[in-house]
């Protein structure tokens, strides 16, 4: 299953640093599960450590390499890397090159065409499947919610932004974050 290799190396070495030299509390630090939670490893103390985003960054793009090429947890790998890859920067700008986006991104779909290679739909399954894709706007299903739904979402909302400590909490998470303006994206 592993492929101990010298990526396998790295990628323990940085972990390691981080377990017995930790991030500072006023530093920015990610969480990473360091047996991944695909193979089995949960979010037990032990097995989480804090990086930095270059650290998180890069040990996702060595754990594809430690697992062996076609194997199930490589195929897991490269989902995880994908999805981390969608985050942006403070800027808003794609954390990745564009080269390395493309290659990410075609590696994903091939995992997922081979996935799905073989499997068979009934005709209902594929009607149902071509339903909701038509529903779906930006990954968002269009769900219309009951008024007494809306209005408990509504107390929940009301209440935990009534909490001091979740104000500040939320304060810190977005302060630094940009959004992009429309202007540079069109």
């Amino acid at each position: 299953m592993l492929n101990f290799s010298k990526q396998a190396t790295e990628y323990f070495e940085i972990c390691a640093y981080r377990l017995l030299h930790p991030l500072p509390k006023s530093e920015y630090g990610e969480k990473h599960h360091i047996l991944p939670k695909a193979c089995g490893g949960g979010n037990w103390k032990w097995n989480l450590v804090r990086l930095t985003p270059e650290e998180h960054y890069r040990c996702h793009r060595l754990l594809p390499s430690i697992f062996k090429f076609e194997s199930y947890y490589y195929n897991k790998m490269v989902y995880a890397l994908y999805f981390l890859c969608k985050m942006y920067s403070k800027d808003g700008r794609a954390i990745v090159s564009e080269n390395e986006y493309a290659a990410i991104r075609k590696e994903g779909a091939r995992v997922h065409r081979e996935n799905q290679l073989g499997k068979k739909f009934s005709e209902e399954t594929r009607r149902r499947m071509s339903e909701a894709q038509k529903k779906r706007t930006r990954g968002r299903y269009h769900k219309k919610h009951s008024l007494e739904s809306r209005k408990k979402q509504g107390e929940t909302i009301r209440k935990k932004w009534a909490d001091p400590e979740f104000k500040k909490k939320m304060k810190e998470i977005f302060s630094h974050r940009k959004r992009p303006s429309k202007k540079a994206s069109a």
